[in-house]
């Protein structure tokens, strides 16, 4: 089914499916109308928003899928660290099953039970980091003992709920926006226009053709972001091996929105990939990894935080960083230091 929807919505991947989804456009205008009626629920204060004392960023986007919002976050909290602030991360914590919430991931949690983003930011920032299907509890607890003075929500865009000062809005540069329906005709939780109101966009490593698409628009800024990765390195509790050199065929395995992208990723560090595809925040067990054969394993940094008790030697998995100009960091420092100027002065 995955793949079904997958080939239909991206027309690069040109499917005869797509015609068999013209069956889902009744759905499609059910969602469309049960989602305006929230938002405008909202926007008139028909329904309560919750503003916190402190700025809220939201990364998010208005597709479904992978299109490296986590690898942002992260990046976006050690730069704020860098530049003296105190952040905290709030998320949904899909795919984990937490007894209660609103939980405040710590060093002994797992991602079973908060999910494999929150870990994984939690590991790379050691920021705080809530999860709550209800941002604005998590965005409420982080605010309340003033521990941090900005508070980033990783995805959210649609949570109305929870009110925000800044919106980035991060598009896969391959994939673009599909065949720019809303779901489930297509991948968009929202129609196209809902770009125009974002603070920034973030074009995720889009080719040149893309990245003008974008900007030709009558958007706020554009900034196109790209990912570099270190040497691979070994799962914990996994025995030593030399690193696979270039050339070799190894096991690449997937669990996230978008494979193909890593598999591209480890193609052009000059590896024969074998794909092996997860359902997104798939639970890894050892009968996952297993393969008739002994060549490496390969994964996502963002599964690789779901295997640390799997002690297989040949598990390794791909760190990735988000790289992105001067100017996106010059606009957050803009926005933090008018937000900070009107606290002071209020």
């Amino acid at each position: 089914m995955r793949d079904f929807f997958q080939k239909a919505w991206y027309p690069q991947q040109s499917s005869k499916a797509g015609i068999k989804l013209w069956y889902f456009l009744p759905l499609m205008y059910l969602y469309q109308l049960l989602f305006f009626v929230k938002k405008s629920l909202y926007r008139f204060g028909l329904l309560p928003t919750y503003s916190s004392p402190v700025p809220v960023i939201v990364v998010g986007n208005i597709s479904v899928g992978g299109t490296g919002k986590t690898p942002l976050v992260i990046e976006l909290v050690n730069y704020l660290k860098v530049m003296g602030f105190q952040p905290g991360v709030v998320s949904r914590g899909y795919g984990g099953k937490a007894e209660s919430y609103p939980q405040l991931v710590n060093g002994s949690s797992s991602s079973t039970e908060i999910g494999d983003e929150p870990m994984l930011i939690f590991k790379k920032s050691g920021v705080p980091v809530v999860i709550d299907p209800n941002r604005s509890r998590a965005v409420s607890l982080l605010a309340a003992d003033g521990a941090c003075d900005v508070i980033i929500s990783d995805d959210g865009l649609q949570h109305f709920a929870m009110h925000r000062d800044f919106e980035i809005a991060v598009i896969d540069g391959d994939r673009l926006l599909g065949n720019g329906y809303l779901l489930p005709v297509g991948p968009l939780r929202e129609t196209v226009e809902r770009l125009n109101f974002v603070d920034m966009l973030v074009c995720n490593q889009g080719r040149k053709t893309e990245y003008d698409f974008f900007k030709s628009r009558d958007l706020h800024p554009v900034y196109s972001m790209y990912f570099h990765t270190k040497n691979l390195e070994p799962l914990p509790n996994t025995s030593l091996r030399e690193t696979p050199v270039p050339g070799n065929r190894i096991h690449a395995v997937a669990g996230i929105g978008n494979p193909d992208r890593f598999f591209s990723s480890l193609e052009s560090l000059g590896f024969v990939v074998i794909p092996h595809v997860f359902d997104d925040h798939h639970l890894f067990s050892e009968n996952d990894l297993k393969f008739d054969d002994d060549l490496a394993i390969i994964m996502t940094e963002k599964d690789a935080v779901k295997c640390d008790g799997l002690l297989n030697p040949g598990l390794w998995y791909l760190p990735v960083y988000a790289q992105l100009p001067p100017a996106f960091y010059e606009h957050i420092n803009s926005f933090l230091n008018i937000r900070r100027g009107k606290n002071i002065h209020a």
